[in-house]
């Protein structure tokens, strides 16, 4: 913020970077369009990591021909944060389905030695109670209907995929929007954008 003023107002011959600041505002003067505003650091943690590096050095001019470490892992933080935005419906589906998917195979992992025995014991129910001829044609209806109920399985795993698509665009539409909001707050264009709206 003070080195906006500064460009803005101009300073006192007395300060440190005078010459500095009248060089600036004379090349703001030329014919092209240019505008400063403050910008919080959270917003461009490279220009800051830059700036850092540029107070520690000597007055002059210097080329970097490689970035330095800090900013490297700056823009490497930068970096990973966007993909991480960008994924985040994906990453947080993932988690949500191999979490859910341990569990059903807790429950389920016993179907192995318990449906033989439903079927044994309801066979041997339905002997009982009802002879031979019947309770085979009760055993052969409850077959049918565990054959029956595979397609309804299979169209219940397509739907649940669609949901976890439609679950993903959701989430990742919420994230970018937070993102953008983010980037209005600490960029301080609320005002501007706000304009525009309206």
């Amino acid at each position: 913020m003070v080195a906006v003023n500064l460009v803005q107002h101009g300073s006192n011959v007395s300060h440190p970077l005078w010459s500095m600041v009248e060089t600036i505002r004379r090349l703001k003067n030329y014919t092209w369009n240019i505008s400063f505003s403050h910008i919080y650091r959270e917003a461009n943690m490279v220009a800051n990591g830059l700036a850092n590096l540029a107070q520690r050095m000597d007055r002059g001019l210097h080329i970097l021909y490689t970035p330095s470490p800090a900013v490297s892992l700056l823009s490497l933080r930068d970096v990973l944060w966007h993909l991480l935005d960008q994924y985040m419906g994906q990453i947080i589906n993932l988690i949500n389905v191999d979490v859910e998917r341990i569990g059903d195979f807790c429950w389920y992992i016993h179907g192995i030695w318990l449906l033989p025995v439903q079927v044994i014991l309801a066979w041997v129910i339905l002997y009982i109670n009802l002879v031979y001829s019947p309770s085979v044609a009760a055993f052969a209806v409850t077959i049918l209907f565990m054959v029956c109920n595979t397609p309804l399985a299979n169209m219940h795993k397509s739907l649940r995929s669609k949901i976890t698509e439609a679950k993903d665009s959701r989430i990742k539409v919420t994230s970018e929007t937070k993102k953008n909001i983010r980037i209005l707050k600490l960029n301080s264009c609320e005002s501007t954008f706000l304009q525009k709206l309206l």
